[in-house]
């Protein structure tokens, strides 16, 4: 039974990979770089 679905889930951890680049993509698109820099707001 692993013979079969390890090609299955590997197909689909790819397939989910190619399909969450395009909307990080698209989120980084517009971002300035002071925006880059992440906020220190745990730090107390």
């Amino acid at each position: 039974m692993t013979v079969t679905l390890f090609p299955i889930r590997l197909f689909i951890a790819a397939f989910m990979m190619l399909l969450a680049w395009p909307f990080a993509f698209i989120a980084s698109v517009g971002r300035s770089e002071t925006a880059v820099e992440p906020q220190c707001l745990w730090r107390k």
